[in-house]
């Protein structure tokens, strides 16, 4: 485990930032559209295509992750085989018991490879809702201590603890398991609480209990036309549904009540 503890934190000195990561995949995706004529970035155009450029997003930073994953950990591997070559080179037997020799140490490294690829999953995609988010200038706040800890609350946490039915809860995680059960035990006082994955395996028994807890699950549109118990759930919407018949509502209403400017 100490070992492999180690391998985890070597990989996660040697690795760009998630946001950094992010940062380098809106820029392709500029580089791209920017090559066609189209500014994707522009407020009007993420409006329109946020569930398109959201699935765009995720593909490219994490071709851009595994480029760098490969170099890293190439060189990582290539620690553990060269430690303790003798200076001599070696006999084909000598070679194959020098590998052999290695499999502990060699299974926590592939160990530490899986767990350090969950752990900047969920990250990559709120960073990426987080720039969207200022793109349509949708105020928020992120990481606060409230009912839990939500990833984004909107507009902010200061009208959450005066009128928390007021706001807006929103949680971005690429997978969500059983995890999502978590925000029951927390007791939000918010009337929504929206969780935004490209999770496609909730089921229909899943969707009912959310409902039932006023969670709403927030997904690309190709996942909410193309997977049956989504397309069927009431509480399943599309991005630029969420935008259009929550966020949008909301920020007229917090205009009006001189919340926001």
């Amino acid at each position: 485990m100490q070992r492999r503890n180690e391998f985890i934190r070597l990989r996660r000195q040697r690795m760009p930032k998630g946001d950094i990561l992010a940062k380098s995949a809106q820029d392709k995706l500029k580089e791209l559209y920017n090559a066609k004529g189209i500014d994707p970035f522009s407020p009007q155009y993420v409006k329109s295509h946020c569930d398109e450029l959201l699935d765009e997003l995720l593909e490219i930073e994490f071709e851009l992750f595994k480029q760098q994953e490969w170099e890293i950990n190439i060189e990582l591997l290539w620690q553990i085989m060269e430690n303790s070559l003798p200076p001599k080179p070696l006999t084909k037997n000598q070679l194959e018991q020098h590998v052999k020799g290695k499999f502990s140490e060699l299974q926590n490294f592939y160990k530490s490879l899986s767990q350090s690829r969950v752990a900047r999953a969920g990250g990559s995609l709120q960073n990426h809702i987080a720039y969207v988010f200022s793109i349509l200038k949708y105020p928020f706040e992120a990481q606060q201590e409230i009912d839990g800890k939500p990833d984004f609350i909107l507009p902010n946490a200061t009208l959450y603890r005066q009128n928390p039915g007021e706001c807006i809860l929103v949680t971005a995680k690429r997978t969500l398991r059983e995890r999502w059960r978590q925000i029951i035990t927390e007791g939000f006082m918010s009337p929504q609480y929206f969780l935004i994955t490209i999770d496609e395996k909730q089921t229909e028994h899943n969707l009912r209990e959310m409902a039932g807890h006023r969670i709403y699950l927030v997904v690309p549109e190709r996942l909410k036309l193309n997977i049956q118990d989504y397309e069927e759930a009431g509480n399943v919407i599309s991005i630029k549904s969420f935008f259009e018949g929550y966020l949008d509502p909301a920020m007229a209403r917090w205009h009006r009540a001189k919340i926001i400017p």
